[in-house]
């Protein structure tokens, strides 16, 4: 794990003197640390199965009921209503 991290440091420290980007993308694809691509049956090989499958069984839009039940959304004339009606805030420091 260390040896990564030296690694890296050293490809950085290296980059600084090379002065042309492509020289420096070359140089850091050689040195392994290149744009890699993430390829999402590798990210999937790490998700339990059964995750997996919940997946595809649910949307986001399934839990939106759930959500609006935890939030309870009010409109802003709604806001703007209740406190102009119950001053239920306390005043400020300054005043007490």
């Amino acid at each position: 794990m260390w040896e990564y991290y030296l690694r890296r440091v050293y490809v950085k420290i290296l980059c600084w003197f090379v002065p042309s980007k492509k020289a420096r993308l070359a140089l850091r694809s050689r040195l392994r640390f290149g744009k890699k691509v993430v390829r999402l049956d590798k990210v999937d090989s790490y998700v339990p199965q059964s995750v997996l499958l919940a997946m595809q069984k649910h949307t986001p839009l399934d839990f939106l009921s759930a959500y609006k039940e935890i939030l309870n959304p009010v409109s802003l004339a709604e806001i703007v209503e209740s406190k102009n009606t119950n001053n239920t805030m306390p005043p400020p420091h300054w005043q007490l």
